[in-house]
């Protein structure tokens, strides 16, 4: 009988082990986060939202705070460490607190105080590690305000010199940030520690950013400067650079979206004009990642905002092919749902048919739009990057079209509250764009979104007279090639 226990006991003990990522995981279980805010004036609630890997929608809740200014909540049951963010909420108002790494035994008591902004103080099991993010965070607030003094034009001389004080701070600070990391070695695991180093106070992203940034606005088509830029990025390309670790880099977006955003560096700073070509950034992501990242990576891409800006003559059927290409590596369900919803926004496929509502009550379907080329923007209040991308828009590219009947833009409000709708148009959309709205049911309620996962804001189309998807448009793209998408679409007849 003895015997028997021994064995269960034993594998028990042996599926625990092989279920978790670090090696500080026992069972799988929900990690617990209590809080209290010591200011005089108190938040209505916290927001959470659980950061799912390969770049996948977070999953996101809110907790009320209590009149003493308490709240407790558990994050989803896992045996793996899970990011989340965390923001408190007064009367509408976003104000984030933080982003941390919880492990499924967390049981953490957190502290919040007003100093010159809310300082966060942890307690419990578990709390050694979100101390320590906090701890390389101010230090990285420090490098930014450091940062924030430096030139704004350039000249060959300042430019040297620029890059000269940015690599030492970076190397100043990297070094900190590792001297801070090893502190912790005793109370935090390698695993969580490498983790947390790929996420947070990225100093070498910055490097890489720069280089893009000062070379594109200022070294382009002046060869001195274009070969001083490179000379830079040559000289510390194997210094200033994580990384991938096949087991953890998955649990860090942020190491993901840096590790292609140094290949595409290099791609610029050895292009004649500052733009890529979209194949070829793709297949250097892929050739260099291995087969335990591949799909992370590859998933990244196709989310990542940034993929797409200064992208040379963006076409949507090789898009839809790069596409196809990746769903061969890819396994995860999160991952499928992401690769599978861009499928269905390949160029040709019929636009999926869905009712809105106008500001006067009236229902407006997409097939009613048929005969026009149609521009689809999903937005919602407090969304940042809906607010620019109009900003952006309006200026470079409505302009062009404003007066030409054939062009709709259907401007879709996800807002649940029809006054917030309204009165945010002005500043959202305008009142020269259809108006509509998801009649109540916000983003993820309604059939549309349901059919192509949409998940986040903003979130656009182009749609030919047929009814018929042109492309899905992402961020990143230039207005000499969106122009160029609804100039075709414009071009071609009905019937085609």
């Amino acid at each position: 009988m003895k015997s028997v226990r021994l064995l269960i006991s034993t594998i028990c003990v042996f599926l625990t082990y092989i279920s978790c990522v670090s090696g500080t995981c026992v069972f799988s279980s929900q990690p617990k986060i209590s809080g209290i805010f010591t200011a005089k004036e108190k938040p209505d609630s916290v927001a959470v939202a659980v950061l799912s890997r390969f770049s996948a929608p977070p999953l996101s809740f809110q907790v009320k705070v209590g009149e003493r200014g308490d709240f407790t909540f558990k994050l989803p049951q896992s045996n793996h460490v899970q990011l989340f963010k965390i923001w408190k909420i007064s009367k509408d108002k976003y104000e984030e607190l933080g982003k941390y790494y919880a492990e499924p035994n967390d049981n953490i008591v957190v502290h919040i105080v007003k100093l010159s902004k809310d300082s966060l103080f942890f307690s419990g099991n578990g709390a050694p590690k979100y101390n320590l993010i906090e701890s390389i965070n101010k230090d990285y607030r420090h490098f930014v305000e450091y940062r924030e003094k430096w030139p704004s034009i350039f000249t060959y001389q300042n430019i040297d010199n620029y890059f000269n004080d940015l690599s030492r701070t970076i190397d100043f600070f990297n070094n900190k940030k590792t001297k801070s990391i090893r502190e912790f070695e005793k109370t935090v695991s390698l695993d969580v520690r490498n983790i947390i180093e790929f996420q947070f106070a990225d100093y070498f992203s910055v490097w890489n950013s720069h280089l893009q940034l000062i070379y594109l606005k200022h070294c382009v088509g002046k060869p001195e400067l274009e070969s001083l830029v490179r000379n830079y990025f040559n000289r510390f390309k194997n210094i200033f650079f994580l990384r991938l670790d096949d087991r953890l880099s998955t649990f860090s977006p942020r190491v993901l979206t840096e590790f292609e955003n140094w290949h595409k560096t290099y791609l610029i700073l050895n292009s004649k004009t500052g733009l890529i070509d979209l194949t070829e950034y793709y297949n250097s992501v892929k050739k260099n990642s291995s087969k335990m990242t591949k799909e992370a990576l590859l998933t990244t891409f196709f989310r990542n905002k940034e993929t797409f800006t200064n992208i040379k003559d963006f076409n949507p059927n090789t898009y839809d092919s790069l596409v196809l290409d990746a769903q061969q590596y890819i396994t995860s369900l999160d991952a499928k749902k992401i690769i599978s919803a861009k499928t269905k926004v390949r160029a040709g496929t019929t636009l999926y048919d869905a009712n809105f509502i106008d500001s006067k009550g009236k229902y407006v379907s997409t097939s009613s739009l048929k005969g026009k080329v149609v521009f689809i923007d999903f937005w919602g209040d407090g969304c940042g990057g809906c607010l620019n991308f109009h900003r952006w828009f309006e200026k470079n590219i409505w302009p062009e079209f404003k007066d030409n009947d054939d062009f709709v833009f259907l401007s879709i409000s996800v807002d649940k509250d029809e006054q917030v709708w309204l009165k945010n148009i002005e500043k959202y959309s305008s009142k020269e764009y259809l108006n509509v709205n998801t009649y109540g049911l916000g983003l993820l309620g309604h059939p549309f979104a349901k059919h192509y996962n949409i998940q986040s804001l903003p979130s656009l189309m182009l749609i030919d007279k047929r009814g018929k998807i042109i492309s899905q448009i992402n961020l990143g793209i230039s207005s000499v090639d969106l122009i160029k998408l609804i100039k075709s679409g414009l071009d071609s007849s009905v019937s085609k």
